[in-house]
């Protein structure tokens, strides 16, 4: 049966919308949804000012003292492509802007010039970035530092690592990441949180869990960070695109009102963003300097201390997203853990193997 051409000009009724078209008041509230989280981003973006701008203007002064007092990566035939000594120092100056970053978050909502979001579940209450977490990032930083200058141990650097996962787990962040991981045996056992009283001392098994999570975690990290680091811009440009992926979905959680952390978690993000983007016009191809230990030491500390903090209420979730964005580094390390096993290797002892010399 064929239509005329009068029948096919005639309209058509749509019909009813299905279930799955989407609602006005949803799109409302989506379009709303993000024009929160514009308002927080808007809100803390000077803290990535802050830090762009000082690590822009550290890093020369960084690299002539490097240079002054000659610490600087000679190359060599087996696993470093460039042709000239190249000075370290790098990650120093990206510390001086990530903490100048983090000062400066204390005291910019009290200028004026840095907007919080206010929480209405948690009654407006804003907690800064920890202490112990700066303590725990100087204690990286320092232990790199040393490495870089002096060559110390595996075993030096790991008890420092150590002392970085000591400081986080000390803040309360990720303490709470084995909670969704426990959470079967609680309710197998009717006590959903696991707390135990034993001659009137109350245990609980997801700190004990937790906090052996985050030493895992803290190593796998900085380490990964470290071998990644193999090319010119690369840990710090992938460091960048992966704080933007952690940033999204802290911009999330903030516009939820998950945690009193939101915000700590906002600057942190915020702050490892521009360090690594003011860092990396000096770091691009060629190179003028190098992040050295020091600097990826402390970028992947300060990663990981990000991830862990998406769990901070249990959300155990987040987590594995913040690791699924952090992959790259997380991939080549697990591949250099296999690849140096089966070729009977140590696994501190270098090759040229990695993703990056692929």
């Amino acid at each position: 049966m064929t239509l005329t051409l009068a029948q096919s000009l005639q309209p058509v009724s749509p019909g009813p919308l299905p279930e799955t078209a989407a609602n006005p008041l949803q799109v409302e509230a989506l379009n709303a949804s993000w024009s929160e989280r514009l308002d927080i981003f808007h809100g803390v973006m000077p803290v990535f000012l802050v830090a762009f701008m000082v690590t822009l203007l550290a890093t020369p002064l960084c690299r002539r003292f490097a240079i002054a007092n000659g610490i600087i990566d000679r190359p060599d035939e087996v696993r470093k492509n460039h042709k000239f000594p190249i000075a370290y120092l790098g990650g120093l100056a990206v510390f001086i802007g990530i903490l100048a970053a983090i000062a400066f978050s204390y005291v910019g909502p009290r200028m004026g010039l840095i907007e919080y979001h206010n929480s209405s579940k948690y009654g407006g209450d804003i907690l800064p970035v920890p202490p112990y977490l700066l303590v725990g990032m100087t204690v990286i930083m320092i232990v790199g530092l040393i490495d870089d200058v002096a060559n110390i141990s595996p075993f030096q650097k790991v008890g420092g690592q150590l002392f970085g996962a000591a400081m986080i787990a000390y803040s309360d962040i990720g303490t709470k990441l084995a909670t969704q991981l426990l959470s079967p045996i609680g309710t197998l056992l009717n006590n959903p949180d696991l707390e135990f009283i034993v001659a009137g001392i109350t245990l609980k098994p997801v700190y004990w869990v937790g906090t052996a999570l985050i030493a895992i975690a803290v190593l796998g990290a900085c380490n990964a960070s470290n071998l990644v680091d193999g090319l010119d811009g690369l840990l710090s440009g992938v460091t960048a695109i992966a704080g933007i992926g952690l940033l999204v979905i802290a911009l999330g959680m903030a516009s939820t009102d998950d945690g009193p952390f939101d915000h700590a978690r906002l600057v942190l993000c915020m702050a490892l963003i521009g360090a690594c983007m003011g860092f990396l016009p000096h770091n691009f191809n060629p190179a003028a300097i190098f992040l050295g230990d020091c600097g990826s030491l402390l970028l992947g500390y300060v990663s990981i201390v990000i991830i862990l903090s998406l769990g901070d209420t249990g959300l155990t979730s987040f987590v594995l997203a913040g690791v699924v964005i952090y992959a790259i580094p997380i991939i080549d390390t697990s591949l250099a853990i296999v690849r140096r096993k089966l070729a009977g290797k140590k696994l501190s002892e270098g090759d040229d193997q990695h993703l990056h010399h692929m």
